[in-house]
C-alpha cells in the first residue's frame, strides 16, 4: 500500500533539524519506508541529516510518499506531528 500527503511549510524558519528529528522519530516508529519529495529531490524521511541536506525553506511545497503495511497508519501519524508542529 502506498500513500501520499502533501503540504507548504509555513514556518518561518522552514524545516529546520528540531523538526527534522521529529518527523524522523515519526517515521521510524513504522516499518514502513517513508520518502520526502522537494525541488527535484527525494531523501529518506527517516535520516535527520537527509532531511536537513534538503534546505527546506518557508513556503517550500513538499510531498511525503509512504510505503508498506503500515502506510496507512503512519502518513495519519506523520500529518498529525505536521499539524502539531505548525510545519
Amino acid at each position: 500500500m502506498q500513500e501520499t500527503f502533501e503540504f507548504v511549510v509555513s514556518n518561518p524558519m522552514g524545516l529546520h533539524a528540531n523538526i527534522a528529528d521529529q518527523l524522523a522519530r515519526t517515521a521510524s516508529l513504522y516499518q514502513s519506508d517513508f520518502t520526502l519529495n522537494y525541488d527535484g529531490r527525494t531523501v529518506n524521511l527517516k535520516s535527520v541529516m537527509g532531511v536537513i541536506s534538503l534546505g527546506v525553506p518557508q513556503k517550500a511545497r513538499l510531498s511525503i510518499v509512504v510505503s508498506g503495511n503500515d502506510a496507512k497508519a503512519g502518513i495519519a501519524a506523520l500529518t498529525k506531528k505536521i499539524q502539531e508542529l505548525a510545519l
